[in-house]
């Protein structure tokens, strides 16, 4: 695996194999593989604000009224959070786009 040229030491889901970059298997999909039902990677290396206000509404949309966390809408909670930033810069989808969940 590389790491990003920006951030030394971190990795992304499109940085584990670069000659598969057009393959289904990446750093993602080897997590689920292993035994994860959900996953959330992003493909490329994106901003650190954009990726901490994404983290933080897919959690949040993740609680259910009981407090514990409702995995089973990890798909559409990080749709919605990807959605809220692409909202207020849909210019720059680097910093949105990359984000994807792979699970069931």
């Amino acid at each position: 695996m590389r790491t990003s040229p920006r951030r030394p030491g971190r990795r992304t889901a499109g940085d584990a194999a670069p000659q598969l970059a057009d393959q289904a298997l990446h750093i993602t999909s080897a997590v689920q593989l292993i035994g994860y039902r959900h996953v959330i990677g992003t493909l490329w290396a994106v901003d650190d604000g954009s990726a901490r206000t994404i983290a933080v509404t897919f959690y949040s949309r993740l609680l259910s009224d009981s407090g514990s966390l409702d995995t089973t809408i990890s798909a559409s909670a990080l749709q919605a959070a990807v959605v809220d930033v692409r909202d207020s810069m849909p210019g720059v989808p680097s910093h949105w786009a990359g984000h994807v969940h792979v699970g069931h």
